[in-house]
């Protein structure tokens, strides 16, 4: 391992040639994996359940503690990649993702289940920045740059639309250990030709990592995000409040910490280069209103159109083949648009597709959520290729890896927070519209999974309290949108 991290690689490769394609066809391998691997547990779980006998708690860690890594490690990650090399880290990150994948596919029981997918976020998280950060570096080109900024995008759109129809197809014939056993090969084949498809971009090995730094950033955010979560499922109680708390704590102690030390975990000085501090803005509102708006969506199509999980996936992929063919044309619109005309013109037919949406009577059934979300996901496409790009472009070249780190956190941070409070206002106006009393439970879902046969009206009465809350949390992220995309056409200039 030693010899393949220190071999001899391009330390430029030249966009011109294919070299340049191969490598970047090479890092949407693992970026596509890790993103994955969010999703594809979504079916496997009625399976893993009982093989393992996971209590449901234990459930809820199986399926959150990869994401809650990922968001807590990245910002940490990203910065020991400027330090360490960004080859070396994507290698290393790859050899302990295929790694922590074989250990979950041999999982006797939760507990194992559950470290092995903490592992398997923290090495999630040395792959993403440096995967972007090496990208990035591939092309001198603007242009070709850009092109290959869109593949990149487009990778992360395609792992997360394949990772549940993925997982329902292998359940079909395979055990539920085969989602995890696939990362193996496709992880193995980064280790091997990493090192002689991807250029040499030097750390600096002289430079320290601030351990309290590490320490308060992943506890802030793995707070945070685990607050936000646990008030979606729970309701704002005290747990919620206290995960809020420590996260917003731990992440304001993380900050003054940087002002303070002579070599920071992130530079905040970052933040006065023309694009940075805006375009994690918008990176954070964007998945605010995309994850958000994604899971209510799949609760729509699932409870309130009564289709099953693998054909509510299904259902999702016109969508997000529209977001992965759009990727690939943004580099060609940005060559006569402006950027920040692109993407605050896109973030307002975002805007315009979810208030159509919502305005829609039951949001227009099967038929208009499909054609809702192809709209929604062509307007976000130039946001998902170039905000991240800005804003590693903004940063100096030595803390690529930093800035790209930076961004994919605030990716998680801004989707977490949209799962939250999103779900929680469509839940709260369902709640409104069934009265304590009438035999309801607190959620659709609960009225859904829960037995006995009920009087018609009342059925009717929690649907259209349900469809109410949806329609209304649509609304308010339409608006939230739309007022982002004005901030970034009159600011991202």
């Amino acid at each position: 391992m030693t010899d393949e991290l220190n071999r001899p690689g391009p330390s430029v490769i030249d966009g011109d040639g294919t070299r340049a394609w191969w490598a970047l066809a090479l890092l949407t391998v693992p970026c596509v994996v890790v993103v994955m691997d969010l999703t594809v547990l979504f079916l496997a779980m009625p399976s893993i359940v009982p093989d393992i006998g996971a209590s449901a708690s234990a459930a809820l860690w199986i399926t959150d503690v990869y994401g809650f890594l990922i968001a807590a490690s990245l910002l940490t990650m990203g910065s020991l990649a400027d330090r360490i090399g960004r080859r070396r880290a994507l290698v290393i990150g790859a050899s302990a993702f295929g790694v922590a994948s074989a250990i979950a596919a041999l999982a006797p029981d939760a507990t194992v289940l559950i470290l092995a997918r903490a592992l398997q976020g923290v090495a999630g998280a040395a792959v993403v920045p440096s995967a972007m950060a090496l990208a990035f570096t591939l092309f001198s080109d603007e242009h070709r740059r850009a092109r290959a900024m869109a593949v990149l995008m487009g990778s992360f759109a395609a792992g997360g639309a394949l990772g549940p129809v993925l997982g329902g197809l292998l359940l079909v014939s395979f055990h539920w250990s085969a989602v995890f056993w696939l990362n193996v090969p496709l992880m193995a084949l980064v280790v091997i030709a990493g090192p002689r498809l991807l250029p040499t971009v030097p750390g600096d090995p002289t430079a320290r990592t601030d351990l309290v730094s590490v320490g308060l950033s992943i506890t802030g955010i793995l707070a945070l995000v685990y607050g936000a979560k646990h008030g979606s499922l729970e309701g704002v109680d005290a747990i919620a409040l206290t995960g809020l708390a420590v996260g917003a704590a731990g992440l304001t102690l993380f900050v003054l910490r940087q002002r303070r030390i002579a070599a920071p975990a992130l530079d905040l000085t970052l933040f006065r280069a023309g694009g940075f501090g805006l375009g994690l803005t918008t990176n954070v509102v964007t998945s605010f209103v995309m994850f958000g708006v994604s899971m209510l969506l799949a609760l729509y199509i699932q409870l309130g159109l009564g289709l099953t999980p693998l054909l509510a996936a299904v259902v999702t992929l016109p969508g997000m083949l529209a977001l992965v063919a759009t990727t690939t044309l943004v580099p060609r619109l940005v060559r006569t648009v402006p950027q920040h005309t692109l993407v605050g013109t896109g973030l307002l037919l975002v805007g315009a597709g979810l208030l159509a949406l919502s305005a829609m009577p039951g949001m227009g059934g099967l038929w208009g959520v499909v054609v809702a979300n192809v709209v929604i996901s062509i307007g976000v496409a130039p946001t998902t290729v170039l905000v991240t790009q800005i804003v590693i472009g903004a940063a100096p070249a030595h803390a690529a890896g930093t800035a790209s780190g930076a961004a994919q956190a605030a990716n998680e941070l801004g989707g977490a927070l949209g799962i939250a409070l999103l779900g929680a206002l469509a839940a709260a106006v369902y709640r409104l519209g069934v009265p304590p009393g009438d035999g309801l439970p607190d959620t659709y879902a609960g009225l859904i999974g829960s037995p006995g046969a009920r009087p018609a009206e009342l059925l009717t009465m929690a649907h259209t309290a349900f469809v109410d809350g949806v329609s209304l949390a649509l609304l308010a992220a339409a608006g939230v949108i739309a007022v982002m995309g004005v901030v970034v056409i009159v600011r991202l200039r």
